[in-house]
């Protein structure tokens, strides 16, 4: 394999695996979303539930977008 390959290989390793991350942990919010709303509630935020699915959407659209290239 030439080093093109190699490096091509790398970064859609890179890629699927920052991907993966990101979707799994969404998905993870996406069932509890309670836990993150506390979360940002006991740092401050103001209006934490709004923030909370912002961030949840956010990851979990992000990671599936990064995951498809």
């Amino acid at each position: 394999m030439s080093e093109t390959g190699n490096h091509m290989l790398g970064h859609t390793l890179l890629r699927v695996t920052i991907g993966l991350l990101f979707v799994v942990s969404g998905i993870r919010k996406i069932m509890n979303p309670d836990m993150v709303t506390g979360m940002l509630g006991n740092l401050g935020f103001p209006i934490a539930p709004f923030f909370a699915w912002i961030l949840i959407l956010s990851e979990a659209i992000f990671g599936a977008l990064i995951l498809v290239g």
